[in-house]
């Protein structure tokens, strides 16, 4: 949104009573929002600020207390606040003050500099008194000074209290005093002075000569734009127009726009004609209005010609005055109007123009015909009152474009489509035929082709030859599950999630139990999921008012299933039924496909099955086999990142081998194992032909029977024969350490190198991948939240994608923050959220090339963008437009955006940083009308306490919700994209947020708060490593998060209560874990850490889960001192040190120092397909936390094993050395023992294999070191090796993963 928009943004909200609320608080000095101090030990203190400078500007630099006003200084113009700057008394407000007024006005820091500078500059000036140097002790008891700002006086009051400054409307204490900056003293107040209403500023009477002028200053660039677009620019710049001017904002002829192109009216903008004659609907030329003589007509006629103002055919405009607004509304044709919004600018030389800004776009009755909006039968088309949801439109969600042809009509569709001759037969069988045939209303048949039909018919053959008799029996039921009736569906229009009624009554389509299929649109297609069978969209037929979407597998019902003895109905009475169709064998329960077909709960473990080939030894009745099976939900949480990597890894013939592996490690071949055959401690060895044997343990205990590979799982149901094998559903997938590794082969693209930095690029830094760059880019985190909804995170991991990335700022995502809102304002668009958002960010994304700034820096060139590259040569496809000329590089959509010089390198892409969001003509049109009623407020919870209104809440949240997951809350929720963003950094939490069954409870920044964090800045700030910042960014997003309950406002509500937080609920009860303090008091519940933050009453359910929005970033006292750092002050020896032991390398030092154990494992490791990986983590400075052999021998007696057979085994194996070594290894800094202080963390293993990862907690640092880890205490055993760029400090126990 541009700077004018967001002032007449701002402007409504004025006229909602912000001033006031503003002018109460800061009479209050904020008291009825921040509770009383209570015990609040800050971990440390603030380093004393010197008293002298050489400018304001310095001053406001070098403290981080004044970083708003600092930010606001330097959007000044005129005034001189450096070195040069004449003698003055300025009183500048505090971070703490700007924060106050931000949450007065309702606005963001970043819509606070959007404001004009002229407003911004006035604002400053006025806390500056000229010529007056005078420090505290020359102030008087009362006094009034000039400021800087003509016509505006301050009071200044000393007495015991302190010093007060009494504004016009705000008042302010000085909370630091006599600061020397040049020839200027400064004192540091804690409230903003507000000489006016700051965001409905006055207008000083003569200030503009031209029209182009006035409408440039109020921000009204959209109507600039028009003027000129409509062939009327000179009019802009003349000096002498005598009239008046309704003069609409950006937002709406933004408004305008939306509404006409989503009535296919968008086209008549194209015609300057047409905008003149809408322009014309706001013009009365000849005569100045001012508003008290609006206010006293009842019409006033309008247009570009005053000598049709007195004609029957004139365009007039009813004026209605409101004396108790007071207020002023102009009224076109029905259902149009405008409310004047400000009122008397003056313009011209001679002052005879005046303008008056409106919130509407004005149409009268006749440009309404003209346009089309009023019918013939003198009805009125529903524009621009905002239209109903519009129906689906192609998804951009990165699909191909389902091929599409045309034939007259449904019977010609299947008669002429040699593919669907099968259809046709069965059809005609079913006694169909005449319905095909004279088919003339709307209707969506999916229908299967012949290679559909045929795979259905070896299905049914395989399980028994009846079975193929009684589908044809059911042949008119089974193809009704393939029928809509009413609505004509094409495959390109349907969108992802679309629920869509199936059969051949439509009056059933209502019914708590109606027969549907789920639409699913991924990058490979669209795909139908009907209840017991799935098929993907080959091709779509238009015939006439029917549409036939060819489809490449036979779709099922629960009841055709039935029916064919596929599946069994549940009874709805006590007694059994008799089945109406003979059931041939054979029966579910004769084998273990036959028990995963009939068991509904396990179609998602059934899939894979089929997936991977074993779906014909698992129907042998005569195998035994024990098959540990994961139910549907587990299956369902895990499939959602593989899809990721399928749909990335398309060709690799690795992800058939993950499928394989994974459900390997569920079959037990050696025969089966009935739970009284389960022991505690069991090592069951499950796999299958061709793949790693997997060790899974059993463990037994009072709470269930679990089994654990690299997770653990807990046996749900157990015993459920399959003819001679058995099955055991499971809650969870198991996941070994093959499993692992392939997962973190995929996920990093196979692990490819990422390819040289393009030539050329002026890049400013170099990333692994785009979701490393974003993740490391704070000023880029709103973008990448936005990515996140997009699921595409695997994608964006890999340093093999190839793409270039235009990324908007936080400060343009926040300027655009009403075009987001927009998304999430009306529950009735949700299921068009994902697509709106997939257009958003399709244009900023150009997939297959890595364009450089010098590729860019060609004026005229054509870029395609959107997230599916096959659609680039569609006509409808979004491109950008370059301009470049001696002032930068620029792209053109709707709006323009400019490119910065400076360019990330990502893997294979680039990213180029914007300054604004790209808003493209298709997503203008697919964007929600403005002005919809929203849906009411959810009633509370029973047991909720209602929305406490009186109480200060944070700014501007969500309303309550409900959703599936926390995931699909976060991207839905426009305010909380910033806080998903800050979530997609750690991949195992966020694989996590879009699990329903999650129990949590987030306590979730809003965008504003994350924007104003100096924790989110900081946490790369001194760092010494990249595990460092891991730690800090751990340690800020797990102070967010407590899981394990789902806490309601009402549990917050007490005084007091303490809740512990972090992302592994198994150390919370840990004596340095993080615990929050509840303030619970008359003005609302606040959470106290190392800062106290409010919590908003409003609440998001999410699944299981319940997310409150928080005004401000939890800094936990834990992070306060990991971003102050280790500190490193060994005491000085008063005799030489021995020297430490030093070797050329890791292995050399092994060897020499006895760790052989620790060698043979390395050896192992560097001659696996793991080598290259791991050679190229152990080139970064490393410490090696190495038990001596014996203490490896005792470790591995107590898993049953010994040394040498588990070297042998990892030799085919090398994941198994993965988990005994990389506990052991901190990758990225080699600590000395006088580097550790107590307190300090340290962590293991690397990104991507944090399931191997340990904690090492610096316990006591005097005599001896000891470390505090889960399996116990460590101590380091004599001194440090030095071994290349690493260290090997030597411990006296084997350490475990923590996971």
């Amino acid at each position: 949104m541009k700077q004018g928009g967001l002032c007449a943004y701002l402007a409504l909200l004025l006229l909602a009573g912000v001033s006031a609320s503003y002018a109460d608080m800061v009479v209050t000095k904020g008291s009825g929002h921040r509770p009383p101090p209570r015990r609040v030990s800050p971990s440390r203190k603030p380093p004393t600020a010197p008293t002298t400078y050489k400018s304001i500007l310095a001053l406001a630099a070098a403290r981080k207390d004044l970083s708003i006003a600092n930010a606001v200084l330097k959007k000044t113009a005129g005034p001189d606040f450096g070195p040069n700057a004449p003698p003055a008394t300025v009183f500048l407000p505090n971070d703490e003050a700007f924060k106050l007024l931000l949450k007065a006005l309702g606005v963001t820091q970043a819509q606070l500099l959007a404001l004009p500078t002229k407003v911004l500059t006035e604002v400053i000036v006025y806390h500056a008194v000229p010529g007056m140097p005078l420090a505290a002790k020359d102030l008087k008891p009362k006094q009034v000074v000039e400021t800087a700002l003509p016509g505006y006086n301050l009071t200044i009051t000393k007495d015991s209290a302190g010093v007060m400054i009494l504004a016009a409307q705000s008042k302010a204490k000085v909370v630091t005093a006599d600061l020397k900056a040049g020839m200027t003293i400064v004192h540091i107040v804690d409230t903003v002075l507000v000489p006016f209403d700051v965001l409905n500023p006055p207008v000083p009477p003569g200030a503009f000569d031209t029209p182009g002028g006035a409408l440039t200053e109020l921000g009204l660039e959209y109507l600039v734009g028009a003027i000129e677009a409509a062939g009327l620019g000179g009019v802009l710049n003349r000096t002498d127009v005598i009239g008046t001017l309704f003069a609409p904002t950006n937002d709406a002829i933004i408004r305008t726009q939306t509404a006409l192109a989503n009535n296919s009216l968008g086209v008549n903008l194209m015609y300057p004609q047409v905008v003149q004659m809408i322009l014309g609907d706001h013009v009365h030329l000849g005569e100045k209005l001012m508003a008290a003589d609006v206010a006293m007509r009842s019409t006033i006629p309008v247009g570009w010609a005053p000598a049709d103002y007195a004609t029957p055919d004139a365009h007039i405009l009813t004026v209605t005055f409101n004396p108790a607004g007071p207020s002023v509304t102009l009224s076109g044709f029905p259902g149009n109007s405008a409310k004047v919004i400000k009122a008397d600018v003056l313009v011209g030389t001679r002052q005879e123009l005046v303008v008056h800004v409106v919130d509407g776009v004005l149409i009268t009755t006749q440009t309404a015909r003209a346009l089309g909006l009023i019918q013939a039968n003198g009805t009125t088309a529903p524009v621009p009152t905002p239209a109903p949801t519009p129906a689906p439109s192609p998804s951009s969600s990165g699909t191909g474009t389902v091929p599409v042809s045309t034939v007259p009509n449904l019977g010609a569709a299947i008669a002429t489509t040699p593919d669907l001759s099968q259809l046709l037969s069965k059809a005609l069988a079913a006694g169909l035929g005449n319905q095909v045939a004279t088919a003339n209303s709307p209707l969506t048949m999916f229908a299967p082709n012949n290679a559909a039909w045929a795979a259905f018919e070896s299905m049914l053959n395989a399980k028994d030859p009846r079975l193929t008799a009684v589908a044809n029996q059911i042949i008119a039921l089974i193809i009704s599950d393939h029928v809509h009736v009413g609505d004509s569906y094409n495959a390109n229009a349907l969108t992802n999630g679309q629920i869509i009624p199936i059969g051949m009554d439509p009056t059933k389509y209502m019914d708590a139990n109606a027969t549907t299929v789920r639409v699913t649109v991924n990058a490979t297609g669209v795909f139908l999921a009907h209840q017991v069978s799935g098929a993907k969209v080959l091709r779509t037929i238009l015939a006439g008012p029917t549409v036939v979407n060819i489809i490449d597998s036979v779709l099922l019902s629960r009841a055709s299933a039935a029916a064919l003895g596929l599946i069994e109905m549940p009874s709805a009475s006590p007694t059994p039924t008799p089945t109406p169709v003979p059931t041939p064998s054979p029966v579910a329960g004769d084998t273990i496909l036959g028990v995963i077909s009939a068991d509904i709960s396990l179609a998602g473990i059934g899939q894979l099955i089929a997936l991977t080939g074993l779906a014909e030894p698992l129907s042998d009745p005569d195998i035994e086999y024990t098959l540990f099976a994961p139910v549907n939900d587990a299956v369902t949480t895990f499939a959602a990142e593989l899809q990721k990597i399928q749909t990335y890894n398309p060709a690799n013939p690795q992800v058939l081998q993950l499928l394989y592996q994974i459900l390997a490690t569920h079959v037990y071949m050696a025969g089966v194992l009935r739970s009284s055959d389960l022991t505690d401690g069991q090592v069951i060895r499950t796999g299958v032909a061709n793949t790693p044997a997997t060790n899974v343990t059993v463990t037994i205990n009072s709470t269930g029977v679990f089994l654990t590979a690299t997770n653990t799982v807990k046996v749900i149901a157990a015993d459920i024969a399959a003819g001679k094998s058995i099955v055991h559903k499971l809650d969870g997938v198991l996941v070994s350490p093959e499993v692992a590794r392939l997962i973190v082969e995929l996920s990093a693209g196979g692990g490819a190198s990422p390819a040289p930095s393009p030539s050329g690029t002026p890049s400013s830094a170099n990333y692994s991948s785009v979701l490393a760059a974003l993740s490391s880019n704070t000023d880029l985190i709103g973008f990448n939240g936005l990515l996140g909804i997009t699921g595409a995170l695997q994608q964006l991991s890999s340093p093999n994608l190839v793409a270039t990335f235009f990324a908007p700022t936080n400060e343009a995502i926040e300027q655009a923050g009403d075009l987001l809102a927009s998304l999430g304002t009306n529950p009735v668009f949700t299921p068009q959220i994902q697509q709106i958002v997939n257009e958003l960010l399709g244009s900023h994304i150009h997939l297959g090339e890595a364009l450089t700034y010098a590729d860019l820096n060609m004026d005229g060139k054509k870029i395609p963008v959107g997230l599916n590259p096959a659609a680039y040569t569609a006509a409808d496809n979004t491109v950008l437009t370059v301009i470049a000329n001696s002032t930068g590089v620029y792209l053109q959509s709707t709006n323009i955006v400019m490119v910065s010089t400076t360019t990330l390198t990502a893997g294979k892409s680039i990213i180029h940083v914007i300054d604004g969001v790209i808003v493209s003509p298709k997503l203008l049109a697919m964007l929600p009308p403005p002005g919809s009623s929203p849906a009411p407020t959810p009633a509370s919870t029973p047991g909720e306490e209602p929305a406490q209104s009186p109480s200060p809440s944070p700014s501007a949240g969500p309303a309550s919700g409900t959703f599936s997951d926390v995931r699909q809350a976060l991207t839905s929720t426009p305010d909380l994209f910033g806080f998903n963003g800050l979530l997609t950094g750690n991949a195992v939490v966020y694989a996590q947020t879009n699990n329903p069954n999650l129990v949590a409870t987030i306590f979730a920044p809003s965008n504003a708060a994350l924007e104003n964090s100096e924790a989110i800045t900081s946490l790369a700030a001194g760092a010494p490593d990249t595990t460092q910042i891991l730690l800090r960014y751990n340690e800020l997003l797990g102070s967010h998060i407590h899981i394990g309950e789902a806490l309601t406002y009402a549990d917050l509500n007490m005084d007091g209560k303490k809740i512990p937080v972090g992302l592994n609920p198994a150390t919370y009860t840990a004596a340095d874990n993080t615990v929050l303090t509840v303030i619970a008091n008359s003005t609302g519940v606040y959470l106290q850490s190392g800062n106290i933050v409010m919590v908003s009453t409003t609440t998001i359910t999410a699944g299981k889960s319940i997310i409150h929005i928080i005004d401000d970033v939890i800094v936990s006292t834990k992070l306060l001192s990991l971003l102050s750092g280790p500190s490193a002050t060994p005491s000085p020896s008063p005799s030489p040190e021995p020297a430490d032991p030093t070797y050329d390398d890791l292995p050399s030092a092994l060897r020499g120092q006895g760790f052989n154990h620790l060698a043979d494992l390395y050896d192992a490791a560097v001659n696996s397909a793991v080598g290259p990986i791991l050679q190229s983590l152990l080139s970064a400075p490393i410490t090696l936390f190495a038990p001596s052999d014996t203490s490896i021998d005792e470790y591995l007696s107590s898993q049953s094993t010994t040394f040498e057979a588990f070297l042998a085994d990892s030799k085919t194996n090398p994941i198994n050395i993965a988990g005994l070594v990389l506990p052991h290894i901190h990758i990225g800094h080699a600590y000395t023992l006088d580097e550790f202080t107590v307190g300090q963390v340290i962590t293991t293993s690397t990104t991507g294999l944090e399931m191997f990862g340990a904690q090492l907690t610096v316990q006591e640092h005097d005599a001896k070191v000891v470390f505090s880890t889960s399996v116990g205490p460590v101590t380091v055993i004599g001194g440090i090796i030095r071994a290349g760029t690493g260290i090997i400090i030597p411990i006296d126990k084997v350490l475990k993963p923590d996971v």
